[in-house]
């Protein structure tokens, strides 16, 4: 965690059953594995090796057996168009299969990936969130839901 790997989509194959979690799979890619610590991971090919536009998809379990959970074709924060970026929180002792694909069919070449895990921060939860000022100091008190 925490290093960059070069790597390349080449002539590796899928596996699994795909569709699910909102990315097209029909491009070959790579495989990489990682157990959860607990932590919020951040997949990202934001890299100047990466040559071809990338998706992330991440499957929880072993190959065969795992489910899609999330899956990005994109990463503003990057200098780099064809890079991806997927963030996730772990779950300490469960492993994760993190596939970098072709955004398009049949899309295919070279990528750096870097795995990097972080703190979740002391306030995740709903009981300990903090308030939001805006600009004119009155603090923003809102719902997601439509009365």
């Amino acid at each position: 965690i925490g290093s960059s790997i070069d790597g390349t989509t080449g002539e590796n194959f899928r596996c699994g059953d795909f569709g699910r979690g909102g990315v097209n799979n029909r491009a070959p890619g790579a495989w990489y594995t990682v157990v959860g610590n607990g932590r919020i991971f951040e997949a990202s090919t934001c890299s100047e090796t990466t040559d071809f536009g990338t998706a992330v998809q991440l499957f929880a379990g072993v190959c065969g057996g795992s489910s899609c959970s999330a899956g990005s074709i994109s990463d503003a924060d990057c200098d780099n168009a064809f890079s991806s970026r997927l963030s996730w929180v772990s779950v300490f002792g469960q492993l994760y299969q993190v596939f970098v694909f072709g955004r398009n069919a049949g899309d295919s070449g070279n990528f750096g990936i870097r795995l990097r895990d972080f703190e979740a921060p002391p306030n995740d939860g709903c009981r300990s969130s903090l308030s939001l000022t805006l600009n004119s100091g009155t603090p923003f008190i809102g719902s997601s839901i439509d009365g």
